[in-house]
């Protein structure tokens, strides 16, 4: 077996570690167990090596420099760095299905054109802060800037954007709510006023409307930059003028570029209303024609009428509900004979006599020398519609409402026979 050549030698496959080895070195031969080998300093430098297949480690691995991709866990895991300084650069998109968690910040790229989609999230450079483009791509959403709600189109006719309509909440369906064209003249369609139409949404479809923030490409071309956008009577229209009552003030938003291809910065604001109050005289005698009947006090000259109407020439109707106040102050005088006389005064609300009223005025003396001056106040609360009147009875007919013209010595003007004030105060 010494004569053999290793060539000749039969292979072992499955060497065990107490197997000798044959060493050859400077013309002398030797020899040591596999296991001498294996546990014997290996030299540094093996040049370049190809492994096909698997590289099994039991110990450490020390390498100066590894070249890899990624490492791969058994478990299907990717790591990548080891330090929070690390920078990794991706050229293209980067897909993750499942989360993305522990993140402390994310730049994004602020001199990006991307342009949106819906979900995606992107820098804003003219308005400095990030687009949310939302659901169907119609509207973009500038964090911190803008708030928007989805909304249930109730009103039975389609919304378009470019009509830059404004709309109240009248309900709701299926989990949104429902909204319709908004009005300053009824309660509900103006308190309940939420926002403006912000994409085209069909008639019972869903879709987007602006609470707060800007919105762009429409027709503002009858308004000018800077002008308080208020809404209007009817449809949701937008009117640059504060209404007068009885409508009621909803403070829609500003207007920002005035082209036909402008924006509006909406910031919705109710509860604006304008004091509501109304002056009425009566400028000449007014008389029973009857004793202990009551006779109806009617104004000849209604001089300030606003949010209060009178109609008939003697109902102070109002147009909002609410708390009023009325007073009423009448010259009371005899027209002839002399004695003692009653005289009463009391209030009706829609044709019917209020409780707690009357008022009772005991005067005597000559005709023309019990000149009095009566006051009343009354507080009363009103619904939208109602209406109040005032009468009044004597058990005498020479007693009379006395209109006195104006005078001179000193020079004074006229005195009404019967005056009236009212006002909402709440």
């Amino acid at each position: 077996m010494s004569n053999k050549r290793i060539s000749e030698l039969q292979l072992e496959v499955n060497p065990q570690i107490s197997d000798l080895i044959a060493l050859a070195s400077d013309g002398t031969s030797k020899r040591t167990t596999l296991g001498s080998v294996l546990n014997s300093s290996i030299p540094s430098t093996l040049g370049t090596t190809t492994i096909n297949g698997d590289l099994d480690v039991n110990g450490n691995l020390r390498v100066s420099t590894l070249v890899s991709e990624s490492i791969l866990y058994e478990s299907g895991s990717t790591l990548f760095g080891n330090s929070s300084d690390d920078t990794h650069i991706f050229t293209g998109s980067v897909s993750i299905s499942g989360s993305l968690s522990d993140v402390h910040y994310i730049d994004f790229d602020t001199s990006s054109l991307s342009s949106g989609k819906p979900g995606r999230l992107r820098w804003n450079d003219v308005d400095g802060t990030l687009d949310l483009t939302l659901k169907r791509g119609n509207v973009t959403l500038q964090l911190g800037q803008e708030s928007h709600i989805r909304a249930y189109n109730a009103s039975g006719a389609p919304l378009l954007e470019s009509e830059n309509k404004a709309v109240y909440v009248s309900g709701s369906t299926s989990q949104f709510p429902a909204v319709n064209l908004a009005d300053n003249l009824t309660r509900q369609a103006s308190e309940n006023t939420v926002g403006i139409v912000t994409e085209n949404i069909g008639t019972g479809e869903v879709g987007y409307i602006t609470t707060f923030g800007m919105v762009r490409n429409i027709d503002m071309s009858s308004f000018q930059p800077g002008d308080t956008l208020y809404l209007g009577a009817a449809d949701g229209v937008l009117i640059n003028q504060p209404p007068l009552p009885p409508s009621l003030t909803v403070i829609m938003g500003y207007c920002i570029d005035n082209s036909t291809s402008g924006s509006m910065f909406v910031n919705v604001r109710s509860g604006f209303e304008y004091p509501q109050y109304a002056i009425a005289y009566n400028l000449s005698n007014h008389t029973a024609s009857l004793a202990n009947t009551e006779t109806l006090i009617e104004f000849d000259t209604p001089q300030v009428l606003s949010g209060i109407s009178l109609v008939d020439g003697s109902k102070f109707t109002v147009s909002t509900p609410g708390l009023y106040e009325f007073t009423l102050i009448c010259q009371v005088n005899r027209a002839a004979s002399s004695g003692t006389s009653m005289m009463y005064f009391w209030m009706k609300k829609n044709g019917e006599n209020v409780p707690h009223t009357n008022n009772s005025l005991s005067t005597t003396g000559n005709a023309n020398q019990v000149a009095t001056l009566f006051s009343r106040n009354l507080v009363i609360v009103l619904e939208a519609g109602d209406f109040v009147e005032f009468y009044w009875a004597t058990d005498d007919t020479d007693m009379i409402l006395q209109y006195s013209a104006a005078g001179t010595s000193p020079i004074r003007p006229d005195t009404p026979a019967v005056k009236v004030t009212a006002t909402r105060i709440s």
